[in-house]
């Protein structure tokens, strides 16, 4: 099949394409959990605007990228000894199978005009898109990766890698369960013994049990004024029949109850194409102090295991100090092999970037002084 760049229109996502998109997504061997539509309006209610875009070509959905516009908060960050404002960013484009190599990058390379456009009128300072990861000591990535790093530099972004941590859930729960570290273990035992239990709960319960725990909306999403507003938009996604019905991912919740049947935490997993991601928990005071966070975890490691998926993403990793470190060090406690995310780049404003160097340099000078 072919087209050509005069062909293929680019819009913005909107209610008219949802079922067009979905669609498409659903039926693209490239998808993921970050395709999941719900996690768009999880993402809006932290007040982070969905501009994804949509290619066309005589009605026919030809390639779908994800972007939120993520606003920089320069005072914030300037403490950090950067200076940012802000940019698009999303889990990676999908773009037609069906399409010859020449028509693959018209598609991507519009894709990219349209979102670079787009980031400019907004401010933003750059375009990224993470893409499938692959695991370290793998024979080789898989060609439809390769193909669309080679479309990436093709349509001028930079490559970079994302370390992160992959479960091989096709492991027995036995060798899942040796990889966890020894200390972790003894926790998910102890906490056991004082009858905290993990359970998978679905539909109206799921909403429910969610909606108990939006005390601890805040902590988990960072502390941003919109954490209410996208707990209730994680209630609502949960409470929806698996799959949303239209195949493009799901988001499961494990509850961690006590005794007396009182809600500890819930972990959140967004699903899709055989992978789960690791998206969300919440904890209660109560919950730290018995263990509940890596039972709710470890529960639900079986869990998308038990619902057919082949490999369970615990996320990104990071170091140094902050709750960004912290969860990374907690992940690190559930074993895994390393997986290495191509990230794409564009930048939108390069003139921007010589002189937010020069600001951060000069404001790191002053605090030394």
């Amino acid at each position: 099949m072919s087209t050509s760049a005069e062909e293929v229109t680019v819009e913005r996502v909107t209610a008219a394409h949802e079922a067009a998109v979905a669609a498409f997504v659903a039926a693209h061997p490239q998808r993921g959990p970050g395709h999941c539509r719900a996690l768009a309006a999880v993402e809006a209610a932290l007040g982070h605007r969905d501009e994804s875009v949509v290619a066309v070509a005589d009605g026919r959905v030809l390639g779908f990228a994800p972007a939120r516009w993520i606003e920089g908060r320069t005072l914030r960050v300037l403490r950090h000894g950067r200076l940012a404002g802000g940019g698009l960013v999303g889990c990676g484009p999908l773009v037609s199978q069906s399409l010859g190599a020449s028509a693959r990058r018209d598609v991507l390379g519009a894709l990219v005009d349209a979102l670079r456009q787009r980031g400019g009128a907004l401010g933003a300072r750059g375009l990224s898109w993470m893409l499938p990861g692959f695991a370290e000591g793998e024979a080789g990535l898989a060609a439809s990766t390769v193909s669309l790093m080679d479309d990436v530099l093709a349509a001028g972004g930079r490559l970079s890698l994302s370390p992160g941590l992959l479960l091989d859930l096709s492991a027995s729960e036995e060798e899942l369960l040796r990889g966890v570290q020894a200390n972790t273990r003894r926790l998910i035992r102890k906490a056991e013994t004082v009858e905290v239990r993990a359970t998978s709960v679905e539909g109206d319960e799921a909403r429910a049990v969610v909606e108990q725990l939006a005390d601890a909306a805040g902590s988990a999403f960072g502390g941003v004024a919109g954490a209410s507003r996208a707990l209730a938009a994680v209630a609502r996604a949960v409470a929806a029949p698996a799959g949303h019905g239209d195949g493009t991912g799901a988001l499961f919740v494990t509850a961690v109850r006590d005794g007396a049947g009182a809600v500890l935490s819930a972990v959140v997993t967004a699903e899709a194409n055989g992978l789960a991601y690791y998206f969300l928990s919440f904890n209660t005071e109560a919950a730290l102090g018995k263990n509940a966070n890596p039972v709710g975890l470890w529960a639900a490691i079986l869990a998308a295991r038990s619902r057919g998926h082949s490999r369970f993403l615990l996320g990104s990793l990071e170091y140094g100090v902050g709750k960004s470190a912290q969860i990374s060090a907690f992940k690190r406690k559930f074993g895994g092999q390393p997986v290495f995310a191509p990230v794409a780049q564009w930048a939108i404003k390069p003139g921007l970037d010589a002189r937010d160097g020069l600001l951060t340099a000069l404001a790191s000078g002053l605090r030394r002084r």
